[in-house]
């Protein structure tokens, strides 16, 4: 074709390109392909519903046409947030993420491809855009309506190679909280002659549209979707009032070492949403159990009998962090708000303020003055303070002596960086707690107890204080303490699942179980995938009560859950034997008495803390039924064990709390 004949004209240009497709191949070329292919075919469905023209497609990039700039743009961001999505929803690090440029230029069309000016500088701004992002050039920027949704970062004046003039670029993202508005229903016919041969048609064909507009508006179909929970399948009647789990927060940094950060973003969202007044929030314990695993929203929404599901992902490079958050109707598979955060490390606590608060606006919660001054304070103003009290959280759940101790130096320098870091002093006095269950020395009870209230002297609002208050005054033979402290802590925030197991502990000890039991099926209902400490009190709730079989079955889900916890043993026995089945009651003494000397045992039978005497009674007589008495032996062989005077003390060498 001659230069003359050439087909010039002005044009909208998308340049679409896959980041770092190289190392994405290097790591699984045939899956690498298969996903940047099936990335390139989405987005190019959802730049065609925009009236765009795909020109080409060259290996890693992507080239489209519009008439219009605001299209261009509303189909960029609509294929990103689409694109995040099935990036989320991977297990595995091959996740096409692609940058787009849009630029307003002259092009040249020849054999149905397309070059020129408009392509290179909508090459070039596409290598300005963030991964995952958007970067369009100052005529793109002033042609679009301001009435669309869109937040606009200036970059300035970039030099672009190729071109004399300085160019002007603007990052461009979805304001929070805000939707991609749909395709536009008119679009304009391509050719006179067409435009011709369907003037009668298209005058039924408006009639029909604006009738029905309406329904395609409400319907959303350009929205992302889950497939809906079933109210009927709900292992939880659903609660009245909205109810949320938050899923763990997704690791995408390709740096293990950051898993800390992930577990620390998820806790500390589900810490400030249960703090909400009128919402129930599942316990982020019962949310761990779907973070190794790829899990349907259904399914979650099922399991825990919640309606609306937080998913989350991070990426951290360097001082940068970029948050990808969506909330989700699990009723009707639909996003309610879905949105992306770049912010660098030192801005953390704004990012987190920021999720709360869309999350508060899409749920359409009314919050007081006070409740919007509690939700946003902060822990901490020392930036490293809080990563050294996150690293600490990591190795204090891992509940071991050693990571225990290592946990307390870390919780101990974010102190010294910042010594009102209420929520530091608080997790202090829980490491000591621990060392306690493996160390009756009343020495980690005076420290629990002095770090404990210097946290709530700093922070009487915090529930943790309370908490830890709560629970390592248990020890000091002050249960009003223990008492008023965990009332405390469930005043602010109602969804604390193991502030109501530690008070059910409490009551158990003082010879009230009745009370016990509401608090445990409050604790349960929050957290339905607790540990063994819930229904180990639970089966000494029950066992006080004398509701036997009842205790059994608690008190086997906590042997099957930690099967090396002696104390859970022998109260199994006890029941068993308070049942008349001596033959299970002599099986759970030997399996807890087979590696164990007599002193060892001694303990573990004198060790409960128990303030009221008609219980300690009540337990004596179910450990001589068992077998635990002058006289006899054990299945183990070892000489029988005789029940000595208990005190009132907590003297358990295993790692649960309560």
């Amino acid at each position: 074709m001659e230069k003359d004949q050439l087909s010039r004209k002005l044009a909208v240009i998308l340049h679409a390109d896959i980041v770092g497709s190289t190392v994405l191949v290097r790591n699984n070329e045939t899956i690498a392909h298969d996903r940047i292919q099936q990335a390139f075919q989405q987005f190019s469905e959802i730049l065609q519903s925009y009236d765009g023209l795909v020109r080409e497609i060259r290996g890693d990039a992507l080239v489209a046409e519009f008439s219009r700039p605001s299209d261009a743009v509303l189909a960029a961001v609509a294929a990103q947030s689409d694109n995040t999505e099935r990036n989320n929803s991977l297990d595995d690090d091959i996740r096409p993420e692609l940058r787009v440029g849009i630029a307003l230029g002259e092009v040249v069309v020849a054999d149905d491809t397309i070059t020129g000016p408009g392509v290179v500088l909508a090459q070039r701004l596409e290598q300005l855009a963030p991964s995952g992002g958007l970067c369009i050039s100052a005529a793109v920027h002033e042609a679009t309506p301001s009435r669309f949704p869109f937040s606009y970062k200036n970059l300035g004046a970039q030099e672009i190679k190729g071109f004399d003039e300085p160019i002007h670029a603007y990052v461009t993202t979805l304001k929070p909280g805000e939707l991609v508005p749909p395709p536009e229903q008119f679009k304009k016919l391509s050719t006179p002659q067409a435009r011709g041969s369907k003037s009668l048609l298209l005058a039924g064909a408006i009639i029909l549209l604006i009738a029905i507009g309406g329904v395609i508006a409400w319907l959303a179909p350009w929205q992302p979707q889950e497939e809906p929970a079933s109210i009927a399948n709900m292992a939880f009647p659903l609660p009245k009032v909205p109810s949320i789990a938050v899923m763990p927060f997704k690791n995408l940094s390709g740096d293990s070492d950051q898993a800390y950060f992930s577990d620390g973003l998820t806790a500390n969202v589900t810490t400030t949403l249960s703090q909400l007044p009128d919402v129930v929030v599942i316990a982020q314990d019962s949310m761990l159990n779907y973070r190794d695993r790829p899990t349907k929203v259904r399914h979650v929404a099922e399991e825990l009998g919640i309606r609306y599901v937080l998913n989350g992902s991070f990426q951290r490079t360097a001082e940068q962090v970029r948050v990808h958050v969506q909330l989700i109707d699990a009723l009707t598979g639909k996003y309610l708000w879905a949105d992306r955060f770049d912010k660098s490390w030192s801005d953390i606590f704004t990012l987190q303020d920021a999720i709360t608060e869309n999350i508060v606006l899409a749920l359409e919660i009314e919050l007081t003055e006070e409740q919007k001054a509690r939700l946003a304070a902060k822990y901490t103003t020392s930036i490293q303070a809080y990563e050294y009290f996150l690293r600490g959280q990591v190795l204090y759940f891992r509940y071991t002596h050693e990571d225990n101790l290592e946990a307390r130096q870390l919780y101990l320098q974010a102190i010294e960086l910042d010594p009102d870091f209420a929520r530091a002093y608080s997790a202090v006095s829980f490491t000591y707690d621990q060392d306690y269950h493996r160390d009756p020395n009343d020495q980690y009870v005076a420290l629990g107890l002095q770090y404990a209230r210097k946290g709530i002297a700093l922070d009487a609002d915090l529930p943790n204080t309370h908490m830890a208050l709560g629970r390592i005054g248990l020890h000091s033979n002050d249960p009003d303490q223990a008492t008023k402290a965990l009332h405390r802590a469930i005043e602010l925030d109602a969804n604390f699942a193991d502030a109501y197991a530690q008070l059910a502990a409490v009551y158990t000890s003082q010879g009230q179980a009745e009370k016990a039991l509401p608090l445990l099926r409050k604790a349960v209902r929050l957290n339905p995938n607790h540990g063994a400490g819930y229904d180990y009190v639970l089966g000494k709730a029950l066992y006080h009560t004398r509701r036997y079989e009842d205790a059994v079955i608690a008190l086997e889900r906590a042997v099957e859950a930690n099967p090396a916890r002696i104390r859970t043993r022998l109260l199994l026995a006890a029941s068993f034997a308070q049942l008349g089945r001596d033959e299970d009651a002599e099986w759970q003494i030997a399996e807890a008495t087979a590696n164990h000397d007599n002193d060892t045992i001694r303990a573990f039978l004198t060790g409960w803390y128990v303030s009221d005497q008609s219980y300690l009674k009540h337990l004596e007589n179910g450990f001589r039924k068992a077998g635990l008495t002058a006289g006899r032996r054990s299945l183990a062989g070892k000489p029988s064990i005789a029940v000595l005077p208990f005190t009132n003390m907590s003297n358990d060498a295993e790692q649960e709390y309560f």
